[in-house]
C-alpha cells in the first residue's frame, strides 16, 4: 500500500458551482461511491445531467478524486499532518522538496494553501521513531525552505473534513460491531484500484484484479464490515 493515492492540488482559476453541484460534491463526500442514479435522485436531476456535472468538476479540477479513507492502524501504520511555512525566496529548493514529497513512499497526500500555512503532507510510519527519522531527513536536505513546521499524530478525536460540512455519522454507525476480516492479496489489488479513483464499478475493478464483479463486491463489503474501509470519499 505504499505510495498509494498521494495527490496534490493544482492552480485552478476560480470555477462557479451552484447549488446543484454543491449537492452533489456534498452527497459524494458521504459517499463516493454512490450511483449517478441515486445522486440525480436525491440532487433532484437527470442522470445525464448529473454525469455532465460530474465530468466538468473534474475538468475544472472543483473534483480532485474520489478515495476510500482506509483504517490504516489497521497495517500496522500510523497517520501523520505535517504543516509547513516555506521560504518562498528559494523556488528551485521548494521545487526540488515537492518532488521528494511527491514520491515519497510514506506520503499519503500533498497540498499547498494560500493561508498561515504553506503546504499540508499527510504521511504514514509505524512509529514515533520511524516518523522522527523521516522528518529529520527530509529537514536536514531542505534546511533554507522550510521556515517551521507544526505536527498532529491522528488521533481518535481529530477529524479532517475535505469540504465544510459536518458529517456525523448516525448513532446506528458508531454502534456498529465490527467484523473481523484478514485480508490477502486481491483486496490488497482492490484497495490499490481504487485509491485513486473509488467510483469504479466492480466490474472495472474485477478486471483490473482478476476476479468477477460479485467477488469484488463482497470483499468490499468485508473490508467495510471489518472497519478496514470507513468510508469512500471526495477530494
Amino acid at each position: 500500500m505504499q505510495g498509494v493515492g498521494r495527490i496534490q492540488e493544482g492552480s485552478h482559476a476560480q470555477v462557479k458551482v451552484d447549488v446543484k453541484d454543491r449537492k452533489i460534491i456534498y452527497l459524494l463526500t458521504q459517499n463516493a461511491r454512490m450511483p449517478v442514479t441515486e445522486i440525480a435522485k436525491r440532487a433532484m436531476l437527470s442522470p445525464d445531467s448529473v454525469s455532465y456535472r460530474l465530468k466538468r468538476l473534474q475538468e475544472k479540477g472543483v473534483i480532485l478524486r474520489f478515495f476510500p479513507v482506509l483504517n490504516y492502524k489497521y497495517f500496522g501504520l500510523n497517520v501523520f499532518h505535517v504543516f509547513l511555512i516555506i521560504d518562498e525566496r528559494h523556488h528551485n529548493e521548494y521545487e526540488n522538496l515537492r518532488k521528494v514529497l511527491e514520491s515519497h513512499p510514506n506520503v499519503l497526500s500533498l497540498m499547498e494553501y494560500n493561508d498561515h500555512w504553506d503546504v499540508h503532507v499527510s504521511l504514514v510510519a509505524k512509529s514515533i521513531r520511524d516518523f522522527d527519522s523521516i522528518m529529520t531527513d527530509l529537514t536536514s536536505r531542505f534546511p533554507n525552505v522550510i521556515v517551521e513546521k507544526d505536527i498532529l499524530e491522528n488521533i481518535n478525536n481529530y477529524k479532517m473534513e475535505f469540504i465544510p460540512y459536518v458529517l456525523e455519522l448516525k448513532s446506528s454507525e458508531r454502534l456498529l460491531q465490527k467484523i473481523p476480516y484478514k485480508i490477502d492479496e486481491k483486496d490488497l489489488k482492490i484497495l490499490h484500484a481504487i485509491s485513486n479513483n473509488a467510483r469504479l464499478s466492480t466490474y472495472e475493478i474485477g478486471n483490473y484484479v482478476g476476479i468477477d464483479a460479485d467477488t469484488v463486491a463482497y470483499r468490499l463489503k468485508k473490508m467495510i464490515n471489518a472497519g478496514i474501509i470507513k468510508r469512500f470519499t471526495t477530494l
